[in-house]
């Protein structure tokens, strides 16, 4: 069964806050988009219409997915060190 991941939810943010960031970051909002287009891809790989989809290349998708995720948590770090030095 599909299971949608919710990208803020899994990062321990609000959507609102994942919203504010992605505001002041290109790069972030970039990634994002590129994350919820592979997300789209596994959950159409996983539907119950796409049986033939090999498992090879479903744990490619979920693969590439996490690799993104991966990349968002990074750009989100960078993004609160960056805050943080322009604060002080």
């Amino acid at each position: 069964m599909p299971v949608k991941h919710d990208l803020p939810e899994d990062l321990g943010i609000t959507p609102e806050t994942l919203n504010t960031l992605k505001a002041h970051n290109p790069h972030l909002t970039a990634l994002i988009q590129k994350y919820a287009q592979a997300d789209k891809k596994v959950l159409d790989a996983e539907k119950g219409d796409a049986v033939a989809t090999p498992d090879a290349v479903l744990t490619e998708l979920k693969s590439s997915r996490l690799a993104l995720k991966d990349q968002i948590v990074e750009a989100l770090k960078a993004s609160q060190k960056s805050q943080t030095a322009q604060e002080q």
